[in-house]
């Protein structure tokens, strides 16, 4: 490395919560979860600092003390060069993971001779929803997201604008 700062700000928090009973351990974690954060190690996550972040961050907080827990987050303008660039290669794999998914979804889909129209419709919202969570979590905008982003695009534009959906 050359010594340049870091252009990287992170949210970190860090949490305990009693074992018992777990739902409020599962509570915590599908809520995070939901931001898309990465775990450093169990119970410390990272996201990229925005304000939105960080308020969603402040209100999970505030949850874990009133669940009997004890949480604290904070801002990080940089973890060092080394740790940011593999941070940020972790939020890029957990959204190439996802996108992957999407993408052999709809593999499937297209092998599957002529599907249903109803079949089809629910099948190319549902992966259009997937793809916007995805989306919504894919902080550093990955290649393999504009690839599926385009490809349902173009299967949506096929099905429905160019009619390639007969009218019943």
């Amino acid at each position: 490395m050359d010594g340049a700062v870091s252009s990287f700000s992170w949210l970190l928090l860090i949490y305990s919560l009693p074992t018992h009973p777990s739902n409020k351990r599962v509570y915590v974690w599908r809520k995070l979860k939901q931001l898309g954060v990465v775990y450093l190690v169990d119970s410390v996550s990272a996201l990229p600092y925005t304000e939105r972040h960080r308020e969603h961050l402040q209100w999970i907080a505030a949850e874990i003390v009133e669940m009997g827990g004890a949480a604290t987050y904070w801002q990080a303008n940089s973890l060092g060069p080394q740790q940011d660039t593999q941070l940020r290669r972790q939020f890029e794999d957990q959204a190439t993971e996802r996108y992957t998914s999407i993408t052999e979804a709809l593999d499937r889909w297209e092998a599957a001779a002529y599907p249903p129209p109803g079949d089809a419709e629910d099948t190319l919202r549902r992966l259009t929803m997937e793809y916007r969570q995805v989306y919504a979590q894919d902080f550093f905008h990955s290649a393999t997201g504009a690839s599926v982003r385009d490809r349902l695009e173009r299967l949506l534009c096929a099905r429905f604008v160019e009619g390639g959906e007969e009218e019943a």
